[in-house]
């Protein structure tokens, strides 16, 4: 349905427009292959699921009000969020500004009949959250939202994060 796509983007314009950027694109959502290009740089958040059902939020909302609680929890660990309909791809990822606030980037594409729509094992009737880490595996899967403090806690469990914090340079100190 194209013409709810561009509402549903419409929307989003709407309500986030002081951090949404409209018309940039991270080229996830248009890769051959997501996956690859996600492949250690970014944790996906993917969300599998329908656009909509009438009388309760999706599962879509449901993670993205997870994640706009924290976005900067999401840009400290290198999260995309990424919803995969039957019909689409869209990501949200958030980026700092000169105000470390979030920045979000949307990408459409009309149809993904890719590897991280393989590796997830999304279909047109199952609605679930995985997490995918930067090796490209999957990580956790959830029929609910995932909560911020629980992929937090996953995410920084995880070898690879325990490098990333030990190697990280030290913030500066303020007076």
């Amino acid at each position: 349905m194209p013409g709810l796509k561009v509402v549903f983007t419409a929307i989003f314009a709407i309500l986030v427009s002081p951090i949404l950027a409209i018309g940039q694109d991270i080229g996830l959502a248009e890769a051959d292959n997501p996956l690859l290009e996600a492949q250690w740089t970014y944790r996906l958040v993917v969300v599998c699921g329908a656009e909509t059902k009438p009388s309760e939020p999706t599962l879509l909302d449901q993670q993205y009000a997870q994640a706009s609680w924290d976005w900067p929890g999401y840009i400290d660990r290198d999260m995309i969020l990424v919803w995969i309909s039957p019909e689409d791809i869209m990501t949200w990822h958030p980026k700092p500004n000169a105000v470390k606030a979030a920045t979000l980037m949307i990408g459409l594409a009309e149809t993904d009949d890719t590897h991280l729509r393989q590796r997830t094992a999304c279909t047109a009737d199952n609605d679930f959250v995985a997490l995918i880490g930067k090796d490209g595996e999957v990580k956790a899967r959830s029929d609910r939202a995932m909560p911020n403090q629980d992929l937090f806690a996953l995410i920084d469990a995880m070898p690879m994060r325990q490098q990333e914090l030990q190697s990280a340079p030290p913030e500066e100190l303020t007076e």
